[in-house]
Order: structure tokens, then sequence, then C-alpha cells
């Protein structure tokens, strides 16, 4: 994720490529710069923490690398911000393409994907973004290798390393299968969620040799709440957070240890990505990422979550104030 002589930009790229069977590294995600992020959260604009305090410890605490997009508030220019001053950082930065329009011939559609592009190194200050995404898998059904090609160029002329999509289905990860150039892929998997792993997909994107980053792996603070705040919030999710509450109880685990390791260790992924509000939720959630969690409550998980309802597990069906968020940021990253 941010490039250049000084960033170690190829880093994660690498291991996409080899025996990664290892556990999959923290990214700090930045979505929570969109006032109201998050089905859990309840702070407003003003009483985020600094940016650049965020970034600071994520660095000090070696997280590897930082999530974006232009949608995510003013988080490109945070991070910009940031590099600009400190030149030798080493975090590496993921941004996306924004949602693309209809009707685009060929080179509007390039014109397009380059502009942005170029809008977010420049709000980003790198030389390079180490890792660009379509934001919406959707414009790749539409546009199909037009797209694909001018995502290439964009690599060809230095100004992204590695391109990829942000999927939300497993029928939109299989479809990035039929274009080799894109070599990375952000899904969403969490505990009431994992058909990604079971329906074989990131089986077939690992053997492609294609990295993954998985997102929404707290499912937006859901898994963390109370189960009668979860109802309120998600009605029908009260038995399956209740459940999930006792399982980790049962092995003497928080919940977010839980959720977070088990995307950390099951999930096939190397990267996690997962997005805070402040510097000791950021400190927290770095000592859970690497807290030892019993094989066993991820074995439970998997059994006691295989049926977990789309109403519950899918925060585009929530009828809740944040279900419209999650629509329009639908690579959102917790």
């Amino acid at each position: 994720m941010a490039s250049g002589s000084h960033r170690n930009g190829s880093a994660i790229l690498k291991r996409a490529h080899g025996a990664s069977c290892e556990p999959a590294e923290l990214i700090l995600g930045t979505a929570q710069r969109i006032p109201g992020y998050g089905v859990a959260s309840s702070i407003g604009p003003s009483e985020h923490t600094s940016a650049q305090a965020l970034l600071q410890t994520a660095e000090r605490l070696g997280v590897i690398g930082l999530d974006t997009a232009p949608g995510y508030g003013d988080a490109e220019v945070q991070i910009g911000a940031y590099f600009g001053a400190n030149g030798s950082c080493r975090l590496q930065v993921c941004s996306k393409l924004p949602a693309l329009p209809d009707g685009l011939d060929p080179r509007a559609l390039a014109a397009a994907v380059h502009r942005a592009a170029h809008a977010s190194r420049t709000n980003l200050r790198v030389p390079r973004i180490d890792a660009y995404l379509l934001h919406s898998a959707t414009d790749l059904g539409r546009y199909g290798q037009p797209l694909v090609d001018a995502l290439v160029e964009l690599q060809e002329l230095g100004v992204v390393e590695t391109i990829g999509v942000s999927v939300y289905t497993p029928e939109e990860a299989v479809a990035v299968l039929r274009y080799p150039a894109l070599q990375r892929v952000q899904l969403p998997l969490h505990l009431f969620d994992r058909r990604m792993v079971s329906t074989g997909v990131v089986g077939k994107l690992r053997d492609a040799g294609v990295h993954i980053d998985v997102r929404s792996v707290l499912l937006q603070g859901l898994l963390l709440l109370d189960p009668d705040a979860a109802e309120a919030k998600v009605p029908g999710a009260f038995p399956w957070v209740d459940t999930l509450r006792t399982l980790a109880a049962r092995h003497e685990v928080d919940r977010c240890t839980l959720a977070l390791g088990y995307a950390r260790h099951r999930s096939g992924a190397q990267g996690v990505v997962v997005g805070v509000d402040s510097v000791a939720q950021l400190e927290a959630t770095h000592a859970a990422f690497g807290a030892p969690v019993p094989a066993a409550a991820f074995d439970e998980a998997d059994a006691l979550f295989a049926e977990v309802p789309a109403l519950v597990r899918d925060p585009r069906r929530w009828p809740a104030p944040g279900a419209t968020v999650a629509r329009d940021v639908a690579g959102a990253t917790t």
C-alpha cells in the first residue's frame, strides 16, 4: 500500500504468490472517516481522533498498511498530509476507483479511470499507489476488458502497482478470475458469513496467485454489541449475537479477539482490514489481533453460524440508519 524508494510497497504483494499459509496481517481501514459509518458508531465527526494520531500509532504498532477510497470522507487527504510530513513512512496504501457512470465509450472510460487514479495519487502524495481497486464490482461486469485495459495502462505508467476489485458476493469474486491482470481482491468475511471460504472462492483465488484482503470482519461492529442493542439495530440479530457472546465466554476470549482471530487464521487472506475511531481502539485492536484463540472456538463457530440469515449477515439488507452508508460504500472496511 504507499510506494516509493523509501516504502516497502511490494512486501504484501509478493506474499500473494508464496506459500501464504501464514496468519494475515493487519491493515487499518479508513471508512470511519465517513460521519456515522458503522451500525455500532455513536460518535460524530468532531469526536473522531486526529487522523494524524491514528496514522502515527499505526506506524508505531507495525500495522502493514492502509485501506482507503475517495468516498471515505477526507481519508485520502489526511493520509497524504501524513505522508508529506513523514517521508520515511513505510505504510503501504490501497485506494479505489469510484463507481463509474453508465454509457462510457472506451476512450471516455480510460479517461475517467486515469483522472480518478491521478486525483487519488495527488491526494495521497505518493509517486505510486501500491494497490488500486475497482470500488464497485458492477463496473467490471459492465465494462469488462476495456476497463481492465485502462487499469493496466495505469500500471504501465507507474501510477499504480497492483490492480484488482473490491467485491461483495462469491459470484463477483469468481468473475475476477476471467481477468489475469487483476491480482488483488478485497472481500467481506466474518463469523456470520464465511461463504467466500466454504464455497471454495478463496481457494480458487489463491490458486490463481491473487492477493486477498478481507474486510467487514466485525460486521460494522454488530458482532460486538449487546444482543438487545444488536436486535434494535438489526432485527433478527439477537440469537446470533447472543450465541457468539456465549461461545466467546466459553473459550475465555472476548468477541473482538475471536472475530479478529478467525479472520486472521481461517480466512486464507493475506490482509485483514479493520477500522477504528480512536488511538485506544487501534491499540486494543492490535493487541486482540495478535492474541491466541483456541482452534476449537473457530471450529465451533463454523458449525454454529453456518446458516445466519442474509437479513442479519448482509449490511446491505439492514433496515437501520447505517444501511444507507453500507450501500453507498460497498467496499467499506469493518
